[in-house]
């Protein structure tokens, strides 16, 4: 089972909550993000001398943001992550008696992502500490790309009812991390 830790690079402050971070405070330096083989794994990685200098190289303020454990689907894991932008977005259900509505409209995404002109694939997962956090990560072959395929998503009626649902099911917040080095 694989995992994923996005970590927050702050240089002004710890956010009070991670409600303010997502939701643009400024000055956020960066969105890193760990792929780890296994929970077990992360959990056993956060004890060493590298993932503590990890966290030193970030200044003034660490914020860890989230950790998903076995997204799916998983034989896109290393597609998402390996593309130049990978977008993050997160989405907190609001009713829970809404979930399988809301997992039919992360589907659809899913499908929708297979025919978008420079989505190269996307995986989700629930946070590890809160089952009504959803983080969805979606791969894009540019910024220029994503930029232009989301504008004219818009235009169709297909993306417009998978947003709408979206935006009425959860608090929803997107963020996006290019990835220049892998380390």
């Amino acid at each position: 089972m694989a995992a994923i830790e996005i970590i927050a690079f702050a240089n002004f402050r710890e956010a009070s909550n991670l409600d303010d971070l997502i939701r643009g405070l400024p000055n956020i330096a960066a969105f890193v993000h760990l792929n780890w083989n296994s929970l077990q794994d992360l959990h056993s990685g956060r004890a060493t001398t590298a993932y503590e200098t990890l966290l030193k190289l970030s200044g003034d303020s660490v914020v860890n943001a989230f950790v998903v454990a076995n997204p799916k689907p998983a034989e896109n894991i290393p597609i998402v992550l390996g593309t130049p932008v990978s977008e993050f977005a997160v989405a907190k259900l609001i009713l829970e008696e809404n979930r399988d509505k809301w997992e039919a409209c992360l589907k659809a995404t899913l499908d929708g992502i297979k025919i978008t002109k420079g989505a190269a694939a996307g995986i989700h997962a629930t946070e590890e500490k809160d089952a009504n956090t959803y983080v969805f990560v979606i791969g894009w072959s540019s910024i220029e790309v994503w930029f232009s395929e989301h504008r004219a998503a818009f235009d169709h009626a297909y993306a417009s009812d998978i947003y709408r649902d979206t935006i009425t099911l959860t608090d929803f917040a997107a963020k996006h991390a290019r990835l220049k080095q892998r380390l």
